[in-house]
């Protein structure tokens, strides 16, 4: 059974201040942009930092929603 997605507007805001979660390194964070994937529908970013550590954040502090 695959899990249901959740919604990028539940993910906290992006921001290049805050470090790698884990680690806390602020430098050689990898980040792409996507729209919907397995993971979470709307538009989100996944980062990746070179110590391994994966997480998610959502586009804007202020998501907008479709009609």
């Amino acid at each position: 059974m695959e899990p249901v997605p959740l919604d990028a507007a539940t993910l906290p805001p992006f921001s290049n201040q805050r470090g790698c979660p884990r680690c806390g390194a602020r430098y050689e964070i990898r980040v792409h942009f996507d729209r919907d994937c397995a993971e979470v529908r709307g538009d989100h970013f996944h980062q990746l930092c070179r110590c391994g550590h994966r997480w998610l954040e959502r586009c804007s502090e202020n998501p907008v929603r479709a009609a």
